[in-house]
């Protein structure tokens, strides 16, 4: 039996898979390529997007012209000042603006932000917290509350000094002078209003009671 030669390979024809096999890997690279360049860029692009459009803290607004006041009173008790503060406040021992021993009203959970008042046989202090921009919406409503409380004190005690004398606090102005006026401040994350008791005529009404007596 006779064998048939094979015919030998044509060149030519294992060519033309080559080339077409070169090219797809050709268009396979190009495509790889092109991805990571796009994704690059719009990486890049998002990135230099959220470094150039800062988020915008809205700062804390203090409706003063809404809020509530009081007359000024003829006559001034450290009961009353407290009652218009808020009602059944925990207590404890601290010291006054000259670091005498007080007694430290305190109106706001150990959770909340602060809201509070110092007693002494001289001084009368209220501390309320300040808010940032930065903070919370819960916050800042407690802070605004906070002022409105603190509003209707001074203007009980100052009539329309008082409702003056806030408002120069929370827009960090310059205070107005007035009579028992240590200290009338907001800054960092608490505002401080000291006043002198005896300056003031602010009386306790158990002592005024006792002295009748």
């Amino acid at each position: 039996m006779m064998m048939t030669p094979k015919k030998p390979l044509d060149k030519k024809n294992l060519i033309k898979p080559l080339i077409w096999a070169v090219f797809l890997l050709f268009l396979v690279v190009i495509g790889i390529n092109l991805s990571s360049f796009v994704s690059y860029f719009f990486n890049k692009k998002v990135t230099a997007e959220k470094i150039s459009t800062p988020k915008i803290y809205e700062p804390v607004v203090y409706p003063i012209q809404d809020w509530q006041s009081s007359k000024k009173a003829n006559r001034l008790y450290t009961e009353e000042l407290i009652h218009l503060i808020g009602q059944n406040p925990t207590m404890d021992k601290t010291l006054d603006f000259y670091g005498n021993e007080a007694v430290l009203h305190r109106f706001s959970t150990l959770s909340e932000p602060e809201l509070s008042l110092a007693n002494s046989d001289d001084i009368l202090e209220l501390s309320w917290y300040f808010a940032h921009p930065k903070d919370n919406e819960t916050d800042k409503n407690l802070s605004v509350r906070y002022a409105q409380k603190a509003y209707l004190l001074a203007s009980h005690i100052y009539g329309k000094d008082g409702k003056t004398l806030i408002n120069a606090m929370l827009n960090k102005k310059s205070n107005p002078k007035l009579t028992g006026l240590l200290l009338a401040q907001c800054q960092g994350y608490i505002c401080k209003l000291i006043l002198d008791k005896k300056a003031l005529h602010i009386r306790d009404k158990s002592t005024t009671k006792s002295t009748k007596d």
